[in-house]
């Protein structure tokens, strides 16, 4: 089974949100919305929001452009942007001026991720996933003690590792039918079960006996090794002999 991470993406999402609420605690309440941009025709910018419909905004010269990191938390260190430096498939959060007369709404902020950004924030999130982290079968718990131990490898490669967990740790689970990292919820350490498939992300110890996780990501998925007896290409099925039954 493979799981899926896309911590990247969370990030510039989770960014523009706070960045949103930071406004909305500064009293600047007035409309707004969050999408990526589809297209851009001189000063009018085309944006898929998140709830999935297209709006077109005009960006005035006098609006104010405003360009984060993925997972930076507020606009106090945002570096100032132009128009220019945008490009379709960046992130954006757009707030409307509610003075303007226009027929197309107007922007006077501009608070943008750079598509290039959240893409190398998630090669280096893919690389410390695979440089810090173990994947493998849970073997048992202790809340107690908050340790899990997780079998990994097979055969001659097989050997169990201590995953250390704190309160500051990170624990999310999968939701039931989906491999996404998008889509796990934050769950506590006792949804975690033996025989549960679990990765987890942190520093190890000097013969990766132990890691102490900064992340944790578990679900129950059921597997199944067997051959293949036919494919359907059209329906995309597979119809396989399980060797266990």
């Amino acid at each position: 089974m493979k799981l899926q991470f896309a911590n990247a993406r969370l990030d510039a999402l989770a960014a523009v949100v706070l960045v949103c609420a930071t406004l909305a605690a500064q009293g600047q309440a007035a409309a707004r919305f969050m999408g990526s941009i589809t297209a851009i025709s001189g000063n009018t910018l085309t944006v898929k929001t998140d709830a999935g419909d297209q709006r077109q905004v005009e960006v005035p010269a006098d609006a104010t452009l405003k360009r984060i990191e993925p997972g930076q938390k507020d606009l106090n260190s945002a570096a100032t942007m132009a128009l220019t430096d945008l490009a379709v498939g960046d992130r954006v959060l757009v707030k409307l001026d509610p003075n303007a007369t226009g027929a197309t709404p107007q922007a006077s902020l501009v608070v943008a991720i750079k598509q290039a950004d959240v893409a190398k924030k998630q090669q280096q999130d893919r690389d410390d996933w695979q440089r810090r982290g173990v994947a493998g079968l849970v073997k048992s718990v202790d809340p107690a003690t908050g340790f899990i131990v997780v079998t990994t490898g097979a055969g001659p490669t097989a050997k169990t590792v201590t995953v250390k967990t704190a309160k500051t740790t990170s624990l999310k689970r999968y939701t039931p039918g989906s491999v996404r990292f998008t889509d796990a919820q934050p769950a506590p350490l006792d949804a975690i079960h033996s025989g549960d498939q679990l990765r987890a992300r942190g520093n190890k110890n000097a013969d990766r006996s132990q890691i102490d996780a900064e992340d944790v990501v578990s679900g129950t998925f059921r597997n199944v090794a067997g051959t293949i007896s036919s494919i359907d290409p059209t329906a995309s099925t597979l119809v396989v002999k399980d060797l266990a039954t």
